[in-house]
C-alpha cells in the first residue's frame, strides 16, 4: 500500500505520495505473528491520523473533492483486505493528481501576474515623465537707460520697472546690485558704467497671485474676445442665407451612455465636480436614468446646466520651447466627465449628420475623412500646375 507523507508551509499543503513497494496488509495481519499484527494496526492508524489534513485524513476522506466508484464511503478501522486497499490507493492518487493540476494552474497564474507586473514596471520606467506643473515664471526684460548720474550710482530708465517677486539685474551684461527704484530712477549699491545703454532684468515670480495674474493678462484677451460680440447678426445671417435641414437627435439611452464612458481611460482626469469615470459606470440603473433625464431636460431648455458642470480646471502644459514665461505653457480646460461624455456623444451624432451636408472638400472633424486629405489635394493641384505650366495662387490659415 502507498505510504502517505505530507509537507506543509505557511502558504499551502503539498501532498507527496511515495509509491513504495505494495504491502499486502491482509497477509501481514493473518501471518500469525503478533509483531505482524501490531505493525499492520500501527500502519493503518498512521494513515488515519496522517498530519497535514485538516481534522485528520479520515475527515478529509469523507469530504474529498473526487470520489471514485468502488471506494469505501468511510475508512475502515481494522486492517482492510487487498481490494479495499487498492481502492483507497487509487482514489487518493486521483485526488492528489487533481491537486497537482490545480497547484500548477495557480502557479502559472502567479508567474504570469509577476511577468505582467514586471512589464508594467518597465513600461512605467520608459514612459515619458509627466509634464511639470507651473510653480514659477521667469521673465527677461530690458529697459533703456536714458541718463546716468555723475556719481554713477543712479540711472534713469525708460518706463516703470516691475519689482514683484525677485529679480537679478545687469547693465550691458555686468551684474549690478539694485537698492531702490522711484519714478524710474534706479539707485545701485556701487557706481555703474556711464556708458551703459540697457538695464537687464531677470524676474522670477513664485506667488500664486502673481503667476495667476500673468496668465490671465495673456489669455483673457483670447478666451474672452467674443464676450462683446453681437451674435444676433450672425444668427440672422444664418437664418436668411444658409440652407435649412431637419436636425433630430435621438435621446441618449443607458447603453449609449455606457459606451461613451468606456471610451475614457480608467484614470481619466476628473473635473471640479469630482465624478470619475468608474463612479458613473457603477451607478445604479435608477440613478443613471435620472442623470440622463437631467441631460434631456437641459437639452430641452427646461433645466439649466448645474454650476458644477460649467466650471473647469485650467491645467498648463509645457510647450517645450525653451521659454520660462507665460509663452512657454499651453492652457487646457478639464471639465466634468459628465459634460465631456455628453458632448462627445452629441458631437459624434452631429458630425455624422453634417457629413452629408457639407462640401466634399471639407475634411476637418468629418467622419471618414482626415486633414491630411487636404494637403494631398493641394499637392495634386501643385503637381498639375507644374506639369501644365499654369499659375496657382492660394493661402492656408488656421481659424482660432
Amino acid at each position: 500500500m502507498s505510504r502517505l507523507f505530507l509537507m506543509a508551509d505557511s502558504q499551502q499543503i503539498v501532498l507527496v505520495v511515495a509509491l513504495a513497494r505494495p504491502l499486502n496488509t491482509t497477509e501481514l495481519a493473518h501471518s500469525g505473528s503478533s509483531s505482524s499484527v501490531v505493525f499492520s494496526h500501527w500502519y493503518m492508524q498512521s494513515i488515519l491520523h496522517a498530519r497535514g489534513f485538516r481534522y485528520g485524513f479520515e475527515v478529509w476522506w469523507r469530504s474529498r473533492p473526487a470520489k471514485l466508484v468502488g471506494s469505501p464511503v468511510t475508512l475502515p478501522r481494522a486492517v482492510p483486505d487487498e481490494g479495499c486497499v487498492r481502492a483507497i490507493h487509487e482514489d487518493f492518487r486521483h485526488n492528489f493528481r487533481k491537486l497537482e493540476s490545480w497547484h500548477l494552474r495557480h502557479r502559472t497564474k502567479i508567474l504570469d501576474a509577476k511577468y505582467d507586473k514586471s512589464l508594467a514596471q518597465i513600461q512605467k520606467e520608459l514612459r515619458a515623465p509627466a509634464p511639470e506643473q507651473v510653480d514659477t515664471l521667469q521673465f527677461r526684460r530690458s529697459h533703456a537707460i536714458l541718463a546716468t548720474a555723475s556719481s554713477g550710482v543712479q540711472v534713469h530708465v525708460e518706463g516703470p520697472l516691475d519689482l514683484r517677486g525677485t529679480s537679478a539685474w545687469a547693465i550691458d551684461g555686468e551684474p549690478v546690485d539694485l537698492i531702490s527704484c522711484e519714478d524710474n530712477v534706479c539707485t545701485f549699491a556701487s557706481p555703474v558704467s556711464s556708458s551703459g545703454l540697457e538695464l537687464e532684468q531677470v524676474q522670477t515670480l513664485s506667488s500664486v497671485a502673481d503667476v495667476h495674474s500673468e496668465f490671465v493678462s495673456v489669455w483673457a484677451a483670447r478666451w474672452q474676445q467674443h464676450t462683446t460680440v453681437d451674435w444676433s447678426r450672425f444668427l440672422n445671417f444664418v437664418r436668411a442665407f444658409l440652407p435649412s435641414r431637419p436636425f433630430d437627435l435621438p435621446d441618449i439611452d443607458a447603453s449609449m451612455w455606457s459606451r461613451a464612458l468606456r471610451r475614457f481611460k480608467p484614470r481619466a482626469a476628473r473635473g471640479p465636480d469630482g465624478w470619475a469615470r468608474d463612479d458613473l459606470l457603477k451607478l445604479p440603473p435608477q440613478r443613471t436614468a435620472e442623470l440622463l433625464g437631467l441631460l434631456r431636460a437641459i437639452e430641452a431648455e427646461t433645466q439649466p446646466w448645474p454650476r458644477q458642470l460649467l466650471v473647469g480646471f485650467v491645467c498648463l502644459l509645457s510647450k517645450d520651447n525653451g521659454r520660462t514665461d507665460t509663452q512657454g505653457y499651453r492652457p487646457i480646460c478639464v471639465y466634468s466627465v459628465i459634460y465631456r461624455a455628453w458632448a462627445g456623444i452629441r458631437a459624434q451624432q452631429v458630425l455624422a449628420i453634417l457629413r452629408g451636408l457639407v462640401p466634399e472638400d471639407l475634411f476637418g472633424f468629418i467622419p471618414g475623412h482626415e486633414t491630411t486629405e487636404l494637403w494631398y489635394a493641394v499637392q495634386l493641384e501643385v503637381e498639375q500646375c507644374c506639369q501644365a505650366g499654369d499659375r496657382l495662387l492660394g493661402m492656408s490659415t488656421d481659424i482660432v
